[in-house]
């Protein structure tokens, strides 16, 4: 789980942000926020962010891209870091770029920080907060020229050795598991699998992979299609052979290189044409095989079916099929076993493409799953604001990003506003502009 996101100096960020999925003492929701009782902690469900166009809120979004970009693929040697500092203000661009994330990972919670310019990595810091006295033991820190661990938590050797191996581009963290070290794995993967960022137009979108092959999948796929109104009797799918096809064996085998025996993963694919196909690939008996979904429509006047392509469906009904194998994973966090999914699911406009009664019944579908022992997350960036409804959201889970007369953003919850309780008309209060995050036209 994401506890909280710190950036400083990154695009239109320039002063230190907090963004805290932390619970207030607000009580609405109570029964759906999870529990950590070993620290004690409360970590909310669900955010939603606000605020008008240029107000920093996709600046947010890629900022944790970038965080993960650094852990899972670092830049290759001599190659300069692509940083954005804030361009405003001319004394900022000497100044590096810092990133902090607290994560919850097995009920145990992880700081994780660096601070980095175009050219090197200045520090990095890896801390293991203890769950009684919430004393923080240093896994490592590192800086330009010494690598500690002030607890002794990490054998020194090891430290030293990373030290040594790590490029000046390159994050520990990333180099501890390209050499093999298996001593901050958890938290690497919770960067590679627990990070999942959806664009508004990825043209690869993946989910995490999934048991029960393609069957299962299709079969989630069209009950939701079905239920959501969406005109899709049910969807089929037929064998996608690629394997003599360079371009789609290519594109196949790296999507599914980190697939493991007996899971599955959707895809959609960008084809030669330009259009994109849906794909579910399966791992089994060693082999990659690739089911293509097809949608199926009802024909009234005969009762029959008829086949469609996605690239003929409406822009909505391909937006959910980026979003379903995401609510999926949310809905279904707890059902994985070991493989449970306790990680974000961060969503750059949510609802484009799609009618506000189908985003609130996306979002009314998967807080019904949640509980104070859930683990999973859903975070996303929205303009709809009939989502703007206590009914729906606690005034902590809503957030606004505000641009100041500086072009410099910085991110408030509607909870830090004095003033309101659950009676407030919060989304009138938003849409006059009391609670900032709307446009400011000058006619």
């Amino acid at each position: 789980m994401l506890i909280s996101f710190s950036v400083e100096n990154w695009k239109s960020f320039r002063d230190k942000t907090e963004f805290s999925m932390v619970a207030s003492d607000e009580k609405q929701h109570e029964e759906r926020v999870p529990e950590v009782p070993q620290y004690p902690l409360h970590i909310l469900p669900i955010g939603a962010i606000y605020g008008g166009n240029a107000s920093g809120k996709t600046n947010f979004f890629d900022a944790l891209r970038f965080v993960q970009n650094m852990v899972i693929k670092p830049p290759v040697p001599h190659k300069s870091i692509p940083v954005k500092p804030f361009l405003l203000d001319k004394g900022m661009a000497t100044k590096p770029a810092s990133f902090l994330l607290e994560i919850l990972i097995d009920d145990v919670i992880y700081k994780f920080s660096f601070s980095v310019n175009k050219d090197v990595i200045l520090e990095e810091k890896l801390i293991e907060m203890t769950h009684a006295s919430k004393q923080e033991n240093i896994l490592y820190h590192r800086q330009r020229q010494t690598m500690t661990s002030s607890d002794s938590v990490s054998d020194e050797n090891v430290l030293q050795y990373m030290y040594k191996t790590t490029r000046p581009n390159q994050l520990i963290l990333a180099n501890s598991v390209e050499q093999n070290l298996s001593n901050f794995e958890k938290v690497f993967s919770w960067f590679k699998h627990g990070l999942a960022l959806i664009t508004p137009n990825a043209r690869i979108q993946s989910s995490r992979p999934f048991v029960g092959g393609a069957t299962a999948f299709q079969d989630f796929m069209s009950e939701r299609l079905d239920e959501l109104d969406t005109g899709i009797h049910r969807l089929g799918g037929q064998p996608f052979l690629f394997d003599d096809d360079p371009y789609w064996a290519e594109m196949i085998e790296r999507c599914g290189k980190s697939l493991d025996e007996g899971w599955s993963r959707k895809l959609a694919l960008p084809s030669p044409d330009g259009h994109r196909i849906q794909l579910v690939i399966t791992r089994q008996d060693g082999q990659l095989t690739a089911i293509k979904l097809i949608p199926y429509r009802m024909r009234r006047a005969d009762d029959q079916e008829a086949l469609f392509d996605f690239s003929q469906e409406f822009a909505g009904v391909q937006r959910l099929m980026d979003l379903l194998p995401a609510l999926h994973d949310l809905e279904n966090a707890d059902a994985f076993g070991s493989n449970r999914f306790d990680g974000v699911y961060i969503i750059d406009e949510f609802d484009r493409s799609l009618h506000t009664l189908l985003t609130r019944e996306l979002l009314d579908s998967y807080l019904a799953t949640c509980s104070p022992k859930s683990r999973a997350q859903l975070i996303f960036i929205t303009h709809d604001p009939l989502l703007i409804n206590q009914r729906l959201l606690r005034r902590d889970e809503i957030w606004v990003a505000e641009r100041n007369s500086q072009g410099a953003s910085d991110l408030d919850s509607f909870s830090s506003f004095d003033g309101l309780d659950e009676k407030t008309d919060i989304r009138g209060y938003y849409l006059q502009g009391r609670l900032g995050g709307v446009p400011r036209f000058f006619l």
